[in-house]
């Protein structure tokens, strides 16, 4: 199957969610939402904070079922969480405990491989990510932006086909995070990234719809499907 052919990564179909609230009555945070994702894409989800973006990426991840609607992942129906599909948190998510190179290595943790084979796996993410020479480093040593580059090697290290980023610059000091985006991207067009595409939560509007650079660096299309 070509790529013109094949299904979506991810479709989402006339999705809504409620949740309820103390009385018992619904509050409805997403209704009809229709989002097709295919190979190549990389969709910005842009909306103000509390307008259900995260909400929305949790479904697409199969973490929360919709109350109504349908998620295909690839053309099957999204049952819960998936093989290949992975998330970037914004809050970094390390255990603190564990060394670089044991964080990343937790991405691999529902592939079963040898200890060998987990290792050299995850170095060569650590290594793609920009981290080489601190695979023994626990968080507490690494600035901010370090620590996201750990949460995108964990993500990728696994091969994902989908990876889902949940507002994963805005923790970070501006420059830190253009930076991190930019090689981000980088990777993206030099095609160093075993991903077929993205959606990312973002509340920065530069972020979400920045136009086409002359470098032919891909543009992060907005959708306001949430709020």
């Amino acid at each position: 199957m070509t790529a013109s052919t094949a299904p979506p990564v991810i479709d989402i179909r006339q999705v809504c969610i409620a949740f309820a609230k103390p009385s018992g009555k619904p509050l409805p945070v997403l209704a009809d939402i229709d989002i097709t994702l295919s190979e190549g894409e990389i969709l910005g989800l842009l909306g103000r904070s509390g307008s259900g973006k995260s909400t929305l990426l949790r479904i697409a991840g199969g973490h929360i079922k919709p109350t109504s609607g349908a998620v295909l992942y690839r053309g099957r129906p999204l049952l819960g969480p998936s093989e290949g599909i992975a998330v970037v948190f914004q809050t970094f998510a390390l255990y603190p405990w564990l060394t670089v190179l044991e964080n990343v290595e937790l991405g691999l943790d529902a592939l079963h491989l040898s200890l060998d084979g987990a290792t050299t796996r995850a170095m060569s993410a650590i290594d793609l990510i920009g981290l080489d020479g601190f695979q023994s480093a626990y968080p507490r040593e690494l600035s901010g932006g370090m620590r996201q580059r750990v949460g995108f090697a964990r993500a990728i290290v696994s091969d994902p086909v989908l990876i889902l980023m949940d507002e994963p610059f805005s923790a970070l000091d501006v420059l830190t995070a253009e930076t991190l985006r930019t090689d981000f991207l980088d990777l993206w067009i030099e095609h160093q990234l075993p991903t077929k595409a993205a959606l990312m939560v973002t509340h920065n509007i530069e972020e979400g719809g920045s136009d086409v650079r002359p470098d032919s660096r891909p543009r992060l299309q907005p959708r306001a499907y949430c709020g």
